[in-house]
């Protein structure tokens, strides 16, 4: 007996923590750790700890890499978060499990979500995909579609059978473009006080400071409405993991969409995600059973069926019972392409919604301070018993140059030179930023999107490449008109600001100059200079101070009430359905290409009257929902289409378990490569070590083999935790009690030297010892609570938690240094 395991390092941790079967990076010396929970000091039960994953190195000094901590769910808002304090009594929930990818590039994390009180809904399970090298998620959690808690999750390679004639010609396009802008405000919320209105919170501090704060941020978040959000209008969109080519002109997007996440659940689900981030298809297994182990075995040539080997754990039975099924998934060679169409997508209407959201919060700030101009002197107005609105005290003002009472005090009192500079400097900031967005970004980005879907009605009529989508060309052709008038607002609204943005300069230049008429003393020979035209100022008065022609471009309806019951909504709905009448979109082409015969001018004035009476849709943020709504939604029914025809094998019962939490302690792993490969399960039941081979075909045999838990001297062992180090060994942490002397270990054990018998309907009655192959004795101080193995060629490790989760041991598995002797209990 060898003893081939060298401490690397030892790390005492800041907090408890635990390690999952996954948690060792499969091409890095890193560890990646879950909280655990606080031992208890009295007879209450410790509370639950704040979900994080913390990275660390296995090499070295064991060093901290970073944290990454989920939002939690709000539980307070305005009065009552300065209050109550920022998330104090709020707990994103529980981390489920990780998982790492094939390439070690992202980490997959699996968290059931808790729902504050007073919220009656069930708790849900999201999926974080977090990059390696920083820690945050490109992408928003992914929502698991059924209401199971996750009890399986694992990431690995396929090896699916692709054309590489098949390409995008759209994304090739697209590539030789010049690239959309990069967007330079990410958060433009204002939380200073309102320039020029009294009574502002600046510079108030403490709890009643905080408390009126957000009372004020309340009311602005209701001014400003509801914010457009690509994850609320499309929740399903399928798209792939953004990862910018490296520098040899490889990449790792390509190799993304070669891995399969699989995630199962305590209902029996299994859910298959491609390239960790698309739905490829939910599959009920068993009801009433748990998945409590998945994984897909390795192919030597690339082929259009992809297996999963599936361990179940059953509790309908009298006693709780494992069973083993293989699903079989047709992965057509058009698949990677049309998921990078998807993502292609994806990518650019989430451009064109970051983009408009950006110019809408700069709009509506600016679209305050004009109002509470017009508010303040409306309040003035009462005092002096003016009975004309604002809009009419500035007109008169321009008509013959004498101010009301009202407006006088205000243009006195209220207004001076450094408020109106401010409000030049936020109105002219977010007209310029709207002009330049409109035909920089949203407009190019729409573009891009009738290109892809233009070569997706293309893709429709080829069968031969495309049938297991079932595109749907109706959907597509009204998809590409509502991109299309996108286009054309986006027209409207740029000549429409172009027009603000001259009046507006007009408007600011009278007012400097009716302030420098007051400031005047009597008597002064000096005149102020008149440098604007009365027309423009005018028509700023009248069409765009009171309300903006330009706000019903970025109107998505206010934040209180709910989205469904919107009537600008359901208008823009009812002119998308009428879009899928083909005879419909020929007369909408036609009113759009012009010409001298009757029809196309009879088609003009149709689309006309269709404008006046507000049949077609203004709001460009309305039609930008719809749009990513009906992409998304095709797109994420295309895609599943391909799980729904998964084939599924007859289950094989491999054995019982002595309770259902037992099904916890299962590990399973694919032994073998090609023909020869066989699925292996291992578990711990009735002091023996439990395991069975498969080899991976429909209705196969499973051979069971049941060694008791004992040394060769005969000493009785009590296995923590364990699991398969590669196809060779299984590595066991066990506790034996020999009198009064308590000792923990690691033992290695052959694979190989298991006493494999063919299941003939009875279970084999446990026999002889554990063929142990390698020992390591472990600090009897620190009791050993988890282990993770990696078993990497180069880097094989096991890292072990111990006392209570805060002692972390890094064991080099193939180091054969010397040590202290083969280990032997009872001694």
């Amino acid at each position: 007996m060898s003893t081939a395991f060298q401490t690397l390092a030892t790390r005492t941790l800041p907090t408890p923590a635990t390690a999952f079967a996954s948690s060792c990076c499969p091409t890095r010396d890193l560890l990646a750790l879950a909280p655990a929970p606080e031992p208890s000091t009295s007879a209450l039960p410790p509370p639950p700890p704040q979900p994080k994953v913390s990275l660390w190195r296995t090499a070295g000094t064991a060093d901290s890499v970073w944290e990454w901590v989920p939002k939690p769910p709000p539980t307070a808002s305005g009065i009552q978060s300065a209050f109550k304090g920022k998330g104090k009594d709020a707990s994103a929930g529980k981390i489920l499990g990780v998982a790492w990818n094939p390439q070690g590039s992202f980490l997959a994390v699996a968290l059931s979500t808790n729902n504050p009180p007073p919220s009656t809904t069930p708790s849900s399970s999201t999926i974080n995909l977090l990059s390696l090298q920083n820690g945050t998620s490109p992408l928003p959690p992914i929502k698991i579609p059924t209401e199971g808690q996750i009890t399986s999750l694992s990431w690995h390679a396929i090896q699916p059978q692709t054309d590489s004639l098949l390409t995008s010609s759209a994304n090739s396009l697209i590539q030789k473009l010049p690239a959309l802008p990069t967007l330079a405000v990410k958060d433009t919320k204002v939380v200073g006080p309102t320039p020029g209105v009294a009574g502002s919170a600046g510079g108030v501090t403490g709890m009643f400071g905080q408390a009126k704060n957000a009372l004020l941020q309340k009311e602005r978040e209701k001014e400003a409405g509801r914010a457009l959000d690509l994850v609320q209008s499309a929740p399903g969109f399928p798209t792939l993991l953004p990862i910018p080519s490296e520098e040899d002109g490889t990449n790792e997007s390509d190799k993304l969409v070669e891995t399969v996440l699989l995630i199962g659940d305590d209902r029996g689900v299994l859910h298959v995600y491609l390239g960790g981030a698309v739905l490829l298809g939910t599959v009920v297994l068993t009801p009433g059973s748990t998945v409590v182990g998945a994984t897909v075995p390795p192919s030597s040539t690339p082929s259009t069926f992809s297996r999963v080997a599936i361990v179940l754990s059953s509790s309908s039975a009298p006693t709780p019972r494992l069973s083993t099924t293989t699903l079989t998934f047709t992965l057509p060679p058009s698949l990677a392409v049309f998921a990078q169409q998807s993502a292609s997508l994806h990518t650019s209407i989430s451009h064109a919604f970051e983009a408009f959201q950006e110019v809408r919060l700069l709009w509506d700030e600016s679209r305050r301070v004009g109002k509470a101009w017009i508010s303040r002197l409306a309040d003035l107005g009462k005092p002096h018993g003016e009975t004309n609105p604002p809009i009419t005290q500035l007109l008169l003002l321009l008509l013959h140059g004498r101010p009301s009472k009202a407006l006088h005090d205000f243009l006195a009192s209220k207004m001076n030179e450094r408020v109106l500079t401010k409000w030049e400097g936020a109105t002219s900031t977010a007209l310029e930023r709207l002009r330049m967005v409109t035909f920089m970004s949203i407009a190019p980005a729409i573009e891009h999107v009738v290109l892809l879907l233009d070569e997706l009605r293309a893709w429709a009529a080829w069968p031969e490449k495309f049938a297991p989508f079932q595109l749907d060309v109706e959907w597509i052709n009204s998809t590409i008109e509502v991109a299309k008038e996108i286009i054309r607002k986006c027209a409207v609204l740029e000549r429409l600001v172009m027009e603000e943005e001259k009046c507006f300069t007009a408007f600011s230049a009278w007012v400097r100059y009716e302030l420098e008429k007051l400031a005047q003393q009597e008597g002064s020979d000096i005149r102020p200079n008149a440098k604007f035209q009365p027309i423009a100022v005018c028509h700023y008065i009248r069409h765009c101070l009171p309300e903006s022609t330009i706000s019903p471009y970025l109107n998505f309806g206010p934040a209180t009430a709910p989205l469904e019951t919107n009537a600008d909504l359901a208008q823009a709905q009812a002119w998308y359905e009428a879009l899928k009448d083909p005879e419909e979109r020929k007369a909408r082409a036609a009113s759009f290409e012009g010409g001298e015969n009757d029809e196309s001018l009879s088609a003009m004035i149709r689309r006309m009257k269709e404008e006046l009476m507000a049949k077609v849709p203004t709001s460009i943020a309305f039609l930008l929902h719809i749009l990513a709504g009906k992409i998304g939604a095709g797109m994420d029914g295309a895609m599943k289409r391909i799980g729904e025809g998964a084939r599924k094998s007859e289950e094989v019962v491999l054995g019982s378990l002595p309770s259902a939490e037992a099904a916890t302690e299962v590990r399973d792993r694919i032994v073998g490569e090609g023909a020869d490969a066989m699925h292996h399960v291992a578990w711990i039941a009735d002091s023996a070590l439990w395991t069975t081979r498969q080899a991976l075909v429909d209705g196969a045999p499973a051979e069971t083999s049941a060694v008791n838990l004992r040394t060769e001297d005969n000493v009785a062992l009590q296995v923590i935790d364990f699991d398969f180090l590669d196809d060779e060994e299984i590595v066991l942490v066990v506790k034996a009690q020999t009198g009064p002397d308590t000792e923990w270990a690691l033992f290695a054990v052959s694979i190989a030297e298991l006493p494999f018998l063919e299941s003939d309907g009875m279970a084999p009655t446990p026999s002889g010892y554990l063929p142990i192959t390698r020992t390591h004795a472990l600090d009897s101080h620190f009791p050993p609570q988890t282990i993770a193995l990696n078993g990497r060629e180069g880097r094989r490790v096991a890292c072990v938690l111990a006392g209570e989760g805060r002692r972390l041991d890094v064991l080099d598995v193939d180091d054969n240094g010397e040590e202290d002797g083969d280990v032997t209990m009872g001694e």
